[in-house]
């Protein structure tokens, strides 16, 4: 083998190695959020997937993430998977799409959960949002504040696709009384647009 062909043949090489590195990443993103979204579900088996560009391009839902009950099979879309990650790097500041990816991630949980309805879902997950925060490695007291802030400005606008229900607060119908619930604190924290009240 002349040195040209050694040198093409380990240029590949090396190219091949660069190229499975995004993918490694992408299916070690999946299995974190798999083994973690099962501690959301009691148990329940979980088959989490992240679609990559192309596949969310013809995507026939038209949702950031979909369940199917029966299988455990949850499937996120491109965009959010990427805003989920960018929320775990950066929690402190998150935007709303990244706390719409948080969400996303544990409302799908709650369907394989076994939850139906979606306005009954949706509030299951308010509830959890901070669990799946700290289970996914962000401190509890900025885990708190992003649950809080997506309870609080957030959620209202649900009521346009129909996931909103007014029975969803403290003391109401929907109410679970989880240890340490969110919004029993949320109006005593959160103002709104990014303002805190002094603790």
């Amino acid at each position: 083998m002349d040195s040209f062909t050694m040198s093409y043949t380990g240029i590949c090489f090396l190219l091949g190695i660069l190229c499975m590195i995004p993918m490694a990443r992408h299916l070690l993103f999946e299995n974190f959020l798999e083994k973690n979204a099962e501690k959301l579900t009691d148990g329940k088996n979980v088959n989490l997937t992240c679609t990559t560009a192309l596949e969310s391009m013809f995507d026939r839902f038209g949702a950031a993430g979909t369940a199917n009950f029966t299988s455990g099979k949850i499937v996120i879309q491109y965009p959010y998977c990427n805003y989920l990650r960018g929320f775990l790097k950066n929690p402190d500041y998150p935007t709303q799409y990244e706390l719409w990816s948080l969400n996303t991630f544990t409302h799908e949980a709650m369907h394989v959960r076994g939850e139906r309805n979606e306005q009954n879902t949706e509030c299951q997950s308010i509830q959890r949002n901070h669990i799946a925060a700290v289970l996914l490695g962000v401190r509890e007291s900025t885990a708190d504040r992003a649950a809080i802030r997506y309870f609080v400005e957030m959620y209202p606008r649900q009521k346009e696709k129909g996931y909103f229900s007014k029975e969803c607060a403290p003391g109401k119908a929907l109410d679970e009384k989880l240890p340490g619930a969110i919004w029993q604190r949320s109006s005593d924290k959160y103002e709104g647009k990014g303002r805190w009240r002094p603790s």
